[in-house]
């Protein structure tokens, strides 16, 4: 269950102070069971949508085993389609942390084609064998740049500041 304010409401800032203490290895285990709980499922229809066995699904639960980072990968996409961002990250720190790419969590990969294109753009970006390709590139992502900025600015607002600052954000980003 993720954590929940006074009036009852999930609070992103409660779960991140809950688990801010914890390692991933101590934080995994229940963001596996509130994913599962997310879906509604026991163990066995969770593995089977998972794509996993379920003695993989038990052993997770219970801290016998810890996932590789194609499995996280699979729970991560699996909190994105029900919105549980909050649990996306925990997986997404474990993907990071297999792969290497320390900034994988803070991106919201909601597909294949999506994770693909975005490692064709690390590609171009760090192989010099297309070192031609950049600078068309980054002309093109310039503007997204500049609004990941903006919003990284807006992360560092005091909490209490926060309600003032989303009103005053445009709708689409």
């Amino acid at each position: 269950m993720p954590p929940l304010n006074v009036n009852g409401a999930f609070t992103m800032s409660s779960f991140v102070l809950l688990y801010s203490t914890m390692s991933i290895t101590e934080q995994f285990p229940q963001a596996l069971k509130d994913l599962r709980s997310s879906y509604g499922m026991g163990q066995q229809a969770f593995a089977t949508l998972a794509r996993m066995s379920i003695s993989s699904i038990a052993n997770y639960e219970i801290s016998t085993r810890f996932p590789d980072g194609f499995s996280a990968r699979r729970l991560y996409l699996l909190a994105l389609k029900v919105n549980r961002h909050d649990l996306a990250q925990v997986f997404a720190k474990i993907v990071a942390d297999e792969s290497g790419e320390l900034a994988f969590y803070d991106v919201h990969i909601e597909s294949e084609s999506e994770f693909h294109a975005i490692r064709a753009l690390q590609l171009v970006l760090k192989d010099d064998r297309f070192r031609a390709q950049r600078k068309q590139i980054a002309k093109a992502l310039a503007p997204a740049q500049k609004e990941l900025q903006r919003a990284a600015a807006l992360t560092r607002i005091p909490a209490a500041e926060i309600p003032a600052v989303s009103r005053r954000m445009p709708v689409s980003i």
